[in-house]
C-alpha cells in the first residue's frame, strides 16, 4: 500500500492510492486529507500509522468484507480515538523494528523519538516534498495518459490530438519531471506556439521534427515558402489539451502541487476568438451547380458529383454522408416519403453525438436529378457503399479526407474559394446554408429543425417530454428549401458513373489487397517505432528511488 506524506504551505498532508477494486466503492482513485501539523516528525507518524490503518481497511474490503467510514476513520484517528496499532515490523530509516505495539501515548512518544533519530534529511526541493517520489518523466505519462484514454474509449482521433498537443509542450520545454515544470515553462510554451507553423505534423519538410526544429526550419525559408503560424484558436487547443493533461496528472497523484496552467493569468491569453464560417453567397452557389463547371471538374468521381447537392439540401456534415450504405435511404412503406437514416450501426460508421443519429426527407431537387437511380447502378455494381471509391482514413476514422480536398481544389479552380484561404468556403459550409436558410427565409426557431440538423434540444420540455417530429412535418420544412436560380435541371444524372462501378467491382479484389498491404506496413512502422520508445525509455535512468510497502502485509516503512 503506497503511503505518502506530502508538504504544503498549510502544512503536512496524508495521501493514499485507492485500489482500483474498490475505488467505484469510494468514487476516488486517492484520498488525501490534512494532518494538521506543521511537524514534519509528527507528521511521519500520523502518516504512517493512518496508512497501516487504511491499509488494513482496504484489504479487509477487497476480501468481502464491509467497507469501513472512510471520514469517520480518518477523523478519530486525529482526534487520538484510533492511534493505537501493532506492526510485525517497521523499517524507519534502514533500521529494522520487530513487533511495534502503540496503546498509549508515551508508546507514541518513543516511536517519534524513533522516526527522529533514524529519519534521513529533510527535503526541501519543490513547492511539495514527498517521502515516495513516483512521478516520471512528461513523456513516460503522456503515455500513461494515452492508455487510459483509449481505455475510455475516447475516440482515436481525439486521443491523437492530446498527443500532438502534448508533445509539443514537451519539445519545447523539454522531457522534465511534471513536478519541476515552473512559470518559465509555460512561458515558453506560449511563446513557442506563437511560431509553431500550421500542419508541420503533415507537411514533408517538417513531418515527424520536433517542434523546436519545425519552427526553426520554417524561419529559415524564404518568406513565400514559409507556412503560416497556428491561428489563436488552434493555439488555444494545444493550450487546452496540455492543460487537461496536466489535470490528469493531478488526478492520478503525478502533479502535486497547482496546475499552473490553470491560473487566470495564462487562460487569459489563450481566450477563443469567436470565428464565424461564412455561408454560400448565391453567385457562390450558381457557380458551384453550374453545369458547365461540374462537367469540366467533377464528372470523374461519384462522391464529387453527389456531395455538394446532398449537403445542400440535408445539411448532414460531410463524414456522415461519406460513410452512408445504401440500406440507410428508405422509403416509408405508408407514405413513400423517401429519407435518409443517419447512425453508427457498423464499425465505420460515426456520429459526432447522440443527437446526431436522425432521419432527414430527401429534398425533390435530390430525387428529380436522379440520385436514386445511381443507387441502383450502386447495387447492381455489387457494393452497399454509396460511394465505395473512397478511401478509409485511420487517422481521422472516416471517409472524408479526400471529397473534403477534392471540393477545396474545385472551390479554388471556379474562382469560389481563394486558395490560401483555409476555413472558408469549404464543403461544411453547405450546412452553415440550410440552417441559415431554416433561420433567417423560412423564420424558423431553432427547435423547430434542430431534429433535422442533428443538435441538442435546448429545453428539457422539447428533450424528454415530446415525441420526434413525424416524418411529413420534417418533409414539409425541407421541401420549404429551395433554391430556384440554380438550374437544377441540368444537373440531371445521365448514368454516367455505371461503368466506373462495374470497372471498380471488378478491380475489387487488388484493391482490397493493396489497402490491407498499406495498413499491414503502417502498423509494422507503429510497432517499430513503439518498440524504438520503449528500448530510449527503458534507457533512460530512472527518475526516482520507489519505496513500496505491501498490501495488508502488517509492515511499513517510513
Amino acid at each position: 500500500m503506497e503511503g505518502y506524506l506530502l508538504r504544503r504551505a498549510a502544512g503536512f498532508y496524508f495521501r493514499i492510492r485507492v485500489p482500483n477494486i474498490l475505488r467505484p466503492v469510494l468514487g476516488r482513485s486517492f484520498i488525501v486529507r490534512s494532518l494538521n501539523t506543521h511537524d514534519e516528525r509528527l507528521g511521519r507518524y500520523l502518516a504512517a500509522s493512518l496508512s497501516l490503518l487504511l491499509g488494513n481497511a482496504f484489504a479487509i474490503a477487497k476480501q468481502g468484507g464491509a467497507m469501513v467510514d472512510i471520514k469517520k476513520t480518518i477523523q478519530d484517528h486525529k482526534d487520538g480515538k484510533l492511534r493505537e496499532w501493532t506492526a510485525k515490523k517497521v523499517t524507519i530509516g534502514g533500521a529494522v523494528f520487530e513487533g511495534v505495539e502503540i496503546t498509549s501515548e508515551e508508546d507514541r512518544q518513543s516511536v517519534s523519538k524513533l522516526i527522529k533519530e533514524h529519519s534521513p534529511p529533510q527535503e526541501t526541493s519543490g513547492t511539495t516534498t514527498r517521502l515516495k517520489n513516483n512521478a516520471g518523466a512528461l513523456s513516460t505519462l503522456l503515455e500513461k495518459f494515452k492508455e487510459t484514454k483509449t481505455f475510455e474509449e475516447i475516440k482515436g482521433t481525439t486521443v491523437t490530438d492530446y498527443a500532438i498537443c502534448v508533445q509539443v509542450f514537451i519539445d519545447l520545454v523539454g522531457d522534465k519531471l511534471i513536478n519541476h515544470v515552473v512559470k518559465t515553462d509555460i512561458e515558453k510554451f506560449r511563446n513557442g506556439l506563437l511560431l509553431l507553423p500550421r500542419d508541420f505534423t503533415k507537411k514533408a519538410h517538417l513531418k515527424g521534427k520536433p517542434a523546436f526544429q519545425a519552427i526553426s526550419i520554417n524561419a529559415a525559408l524564404p518568406t513565400a515558402e514559409k507556412s503560416p503560424v497556428i491561428s489563436k484558436n488552434t493555439r488555444r487547443k494545444y493550450f487546452g489539451f496540455v492543460k487537461t493533461f496536466f489535470n490528469w496528472c493531478k488526478e492520478e497523484g503525478h502533479l502535486h502541487g497547482d496546475n499552473i496552467l490553470a491560473t487566470k493569468g495564462w487562460a487569459d491569453q489563450f481566450k477563443k476568438e469567436k470565428t464565424v464560417r461564412r455561408v454560400f453567397a448565391d453567385y457562390d452557389l450558381t457557380d458551384i451547380f453550374s453545369a458547365d463547371n461540374y462537367k469540366r471538374h467533377l464528372i470523374t468521381h461519384p462522391d464529387e458529383y453527389w456531395l455538394p447537392i446532398l449537403a445542400l439540401h440535408t445539411g448532414c456534415r460531410v463524414s456522415e454522408l461519406t460513410q452512408l450504405r445504401i440500406v440507410d435511404f428508405i422509403k416509408h412503406r405508408f407514405s413513400g416519403i423517401w429519407y435518409v437514416y443517419i447512425n453508427e450501426n457498423e464499425e465505420t460508421k460515426k456520429i459526432k453525438t447522440e443527437h446526431a443519429e436522425r432521419i432527414i426527407p430527401l429534398h425533390p431537387v435530390i430525387i428529380e436529378s436522379g440520385f436514386l437511380a445511381y443507387l441502383e447502378e450502386v447495387k447492381a455494381a455489387g457494393f452497399d457503399m454509396v460511394f465505395p471509391l473512397l478511401n478509409w482514413d485511420d487517422v481521422k476514422k472516416n471517409f472524408s479526407k479526400e471529397p473534403m480536398r477534392h471540393f477545396t481544389d474545385y472551390a479554388v479552380a471556379i474562382g469560389v474559394k481563394k486558395d490560401n484561404d483555409r476555413y472558408n468556403k469549404t464543403i461544411h459550409c453547405f450546412r452553415h446554408n440550410l440552417l441559415d436558410y431554416f433561420k433567417n427565409e423560412l423564420g424558423l426557431k431553432e427547435e423547430q429543425y434542430y431534429e433535422i440538423s442533428g443538435h441538442k434540444h435546448k429545453s428539457i420540455a422539447e428533450e424528454y417530454y415530446t415525441m420526434p417530429a413525424r416524418l411529413s412535418t420534417k418533409q414539409k420544412v425541407i421541401n420549404a428549401v429551395k433554391y430556384d436560380f440554380i438550374d437544377w435541371a441540368a444537373l440531371k444524372y445521365q448514368g454516367q458513373f455505371a461503368d466506373t462501378l462495374t470497372k471498380l467491382k471488378k478491380r475489387e479484389p487488388a484493391i482490397l489487397a493493396s489497402r490491407m498491404k498499406r495498413k499491414e506496413k503502417a502498423e509494422a512502422h507503429k510497432t517499430a517505432k513503439a518498440a524504438k520508445e520503449a528500448r530510449k525509455a527503458k534507457a533512460k535512468p530512472s527518475a526516482a528511488t520507489d519505496n513500496k510497502t505491501e498490501e495488508g502485509s502488517n509492515e511499513m516503512k517510513i
